[in-house]
């Protein structure tokens, strides 16, 4: 391996690592991703850390409930009503949201992996929270899901807002770090309308039926999943989609 070599801690309780994301380059220049548990000895150290071969070490329970940035969502709750709070789609854009002077959070595995649990860690909040979404058929799915579990989590609607990256930004999938890269500030992000998700989650169904990946066993609330391969909605999360309070206030189609 050689660099660059990132380490991203994940936390579902202050001040203990529960694992660490890590990246590195290789020889190559192919890029790998993987999770490994802190050493029981040095356990802020991610060099000394355990590879989860199979998930033995952290346990899908476990992702679940932590997020990589808790000590920021615990600054901005003591901020109170004025904090300004950014849930990203991935650990970059969190650095990113950082480097532009603002708290923020992500959770692990990307698009579609968002829990109730994460959310929960907002219970307590009483500022603005932005949902960056990428601006893709994924982002924008994986967005509406994290506003469902937001509110789930006690935060009312007019307090969220869904933020992607300027629409003069033409590659597919762009977010946090493109907006910022092409020189745009906090004040130039798009914001999304309830009509931009619905169509996304549309796509989604249409490929699923047409791949044959069914939408039967998917649970949870609105969002992407992955199933058979393909990213798919099933007809009790659209029912929920159509029902929730995306449909009001300022991301009303």
């Amino acid at each position: 391996m050689k660099g660059p070599w990132f380490n991203f801690a994940y936390e579902c309780v202050p001040r203990r690592i529960a694992f660490w994301q890590r990246r590195a380059t290789r020889n190559n220049g192919d890029r790998v991703i993987w999770y490994a548990a802190p050493h029981p000895d040095h356990p802020t150290d991610p060099r000394r850390s355990i590879k989860d071969e199979g998930r033995t070490y952290i346990p899908q329970s476990l992702r679940d409930r932590c997020v990589h940035g808790l000590d920021d969502i615990r600054e901005a709750v003591a901020e109170g009503k004025g904090g300004e709070l950014v849930w990203t789609e991935g650990e970059t854009d969190k650095r990113t949201a950082n480097d532009e002077d603002c708290w923020a959070f992500t959770h692990p595995n990307a698009a579609g992996s968002s829990t109730y649990e994460q959310a929960g860690h907002l219970r307590r909040y009483k500022g603005r929270v932005y949902v960056a979404a990428d601006r893709d058929d994924a982002g924008y799915s994986c967005a509406a899901r994290r506003v469902v579990q937001l509110q789930e989590a006690g935060i009312r609607r007019a307090r969220i807002e869904i933020i992607a990256a300027h629409p003069s930004i033409e590659k597919r999938g762009a977010d946090l770090r493109d907006h910022f890269a092409a020189g745009y500030g906090w004040d130039e992000m798009a914001v999304l309308r309830a009509g931009d998700l619905r169509e996304a989650i549309d796509r989604f169904r249409a490929r699923a039926s047409t791949s044959g990946s069914g939408t039967s066993g998917l649970a949870g609330p609105v969002g992407a999943f992955y199933h058979g391969g393909q990213l798919s909605l099933s007809d009790e999360e659209w029912e929920q989609y159509e029902n929730s309070a995306l449909r009001r206030g300022k991301l009303s189609a």
